[in-house]
């Protein structure tokens, strides 16, 4: 904890999160790309330790407010873009393909320009935060806890497998695709966060062990199968080979808590305090730096460096001229 009160782990955990993200769209060496492959899942588990144990008198409320908190910054970041593509486009500066189709699924977090669907996922956390702590709450042991999150990810599977055959329900398929699955597979990661925000280490370290065996056993099924090891290819959707790294990784992650917790980088801590807007910015930065650079590494400097430089400015004029705006949280975080 630092003098104010704010847990340091977690910023420095977000930043983790947000440098692994921007890591994923430059291109790095598959190793790499599979190694950092639980780049969502820390997210997702970040945001389970920072709803832990809050109360949710009004359900209303609650959605209202953290609505806006996520899609707003979206919502006006795309604007922003969109309407610079279309004038890019307009005035043939550079050949893109923007249509009505790619606009409207940007604005409702699908397919679009891409990147932003990251968003949905924790708008869907959003609808089910407080039944999930509910839940993390009644249970007591740590058994249970492990078993009801496998066998979300179990049915999350059975459900996964279905989407073939509804090829004639199209609604169905889409609702199956886009919503359930992404929802039922990150929630097991939620609830992690949910549980070991304030867990003792004995329960840090059987989580750990538990994953480690899931992960072992999933691995080893793989293998025998002669199925893909590459963990990445099983994130679209999240799948339980995918999901089940995560909770190892994130559970190893927090059994580091005291350490991380030490971690005095001011500008880390900066930037996992204000990681949507960052990771915002980055979007237009690595589709110019995918078309004009090769080197993965000068990519991902460059990409990171610049959109922290932007949202930097953004921060101070934001700050400057927009402090008693209510629109300006808007514009931060």
């Amino acid at each position: 904890m630092d003098i104010s009160g704010r847990d340091n782990s977690i910023d420095i955990l977000r930043f983790i999160g947000l440098m692994l993200l921007v890591l994923a769209h430059v291109g790095p060496p598959n190793w790499l790309m599979q190694l950092r492959s639980f780049d969502v899942p820390l997210m997702v588990f970040v945001s389970g330790l920072t709803a832990a144990r809050k109360e949710y008198t009004s359900y209303k409320g609650f959605i209202l407010k953290r609505f806006k908190r996520l899609v707003l910054p979206v919502w006006i970041f795309l604007s922003i873009y969109l309407f610079i593509l279309a004038l890019a486009q307009f005035f043939q500066i550079i050949s893109i393909d923007l249509n009505i189709k790619k606009v409207v699924e940007s604005y409702l977090l699908l397919d679009g320009i891409g990147y932003v669907w990251i968003i949905r996922v924790f708008l869907l956390l959003m609808f089910v935060t407080p039944l999930l702590s509910k839940i993390s709450t009644l249970i007591k042991k740590d058994w249970i806890f492990f078993l009801i999150l496998i066998l979300i990810l179990t049915f999350n599977k059975l459900l996964e497998s279905l989407s073939p055959f509804l090829n004639n329900f199209l609604c169905v398929k889409f609702i199956l695709d886009e919503y359930v699955v992404y929802l039922l597979g990150y929630s097991t990661v939620f609830l992690l966060g949910l549980r070991l925000k304030y867990s003792d280490r004995i329960a840090r370290r059987k989580s750990l062990l538990c994953y480690f065996i899931i992960f072992s056993l999933l691995f080893l099924s793989h293998l025998f199968s002669n199925t893909s090891l590459e963990i990445n290819n099983y994130k679209y959707p999240p799948q339980p080979y995918y999901i089940v790294y995560g909770l190892f990784v994130c559970s190893l992650l927090w059994i580091l808590q005291k350490w991380i917790s030490t971690i005095s980088c001011k500008l880390c801590k900066f930037i996992g305090q204000n990681t949507i807007w960052i990771y915002l910015w980055h979007i237009p930065i690595v589709t110019l730096c995918n078309a004009l650079m090769d080197n993965w590494i000068i990519k991902y400097v460059v990409c990171f460096t610049l959109s922290f430089i932007i949202f930097r400015i953004q921060f101070y004029l934001v700050n400057k001229y927009l402090s008693k705006n209510n629109i300006s949280k808007y514009l931060e975080g």
